[in-house]
């Protein structure tokens, strides 16, 4: 039976353009499902170890990416995505990323970061001459050991006694300076700022 602008069973799997199904709007029944079911079962599923049939062209991509801006996916939508995915192993785990993607990659965050704008006061924090000097002098006082737990060399990091915030006129002093490590500086910042806050919070 040949009907124009219908689709009819040609016993390919590729529709026609413009052309409708004669199964739209349709359902099959519990009993007819039940059947395909039967009739599939022990058959491998024809894209089974198959990936990238489907290669959509740039405009294509374009579209959907344009179409994507703006929109945010809810809560729920994000749960079902977890659940769906979770136990699943990641297709790229134990796959090293090449020096061309990570090149790709770190040219994409630096121009994203460029064209957003970056805050050159906190750039310039750790970059600033007098910094610098600051920190290697505490450094060299301290004999690169932290003087909390005394663990010397690894990954140290100088902290100001009283906060860069709250005391600007100290920024600089080698008093107001210690060597720490990391768990012993994020410990001595949690403190500071409780104290800190009882006096600046009056």
């Amino acid at each position: 039976m040949n009907i124009k602008g219908v689709q009819t069973n040609t016993g390919k799997t590729h529709f026609k353009k413009g052309c409708i199904s004669l199964m739209l709007g349709k359902h099959h029944t519990k009993e007819t499902k039940e059947k395909i079911r039967l009739k599939n079962l022990g058959k491998p599923a024809w894209n089974k170890g198959k990936r990238g049939l489907y290669k959509p062209s740039e405009e294509i991509k374009k579209r959907i990416s344009l179409k994507l801006i703006g929109k945010k996916v809810s809560k729920e939508t994000r749960e079902k995505i977890s659940l769906a995915n979770k136990g699943r192993t990641s297709q790229n785990k134990g796959i090293s990323m090449t020096e061309e993607q990570k090149k790709k990659i770190k040219k994409a965050l630096i121009d994203r970061w460029n064209k957003i704008g970056r805050k050159i006061k906190n750039k310039n924090r750790h970059h600033a001459l007098g910094y610098e000097t600051w920190r290697n002098a505490v450094f060299s006082r301290d004999n690169w050991t932290c003087i909390w737990c005394k663990k010397r060399g690894g990954r140290l990091q100088a902290h100001h006694i009283k906060s860069w915030v709250n005391y600007p006129e100290l920024r600089y002093i080698l008093d107001n300076g210690v060597i720490l490590c990391i768990k012993c500086h994020k410990n001595a910042t949690i403190e500071q700022r409780k104290q800190e806050k009882l006096l600046f919070d009056k």
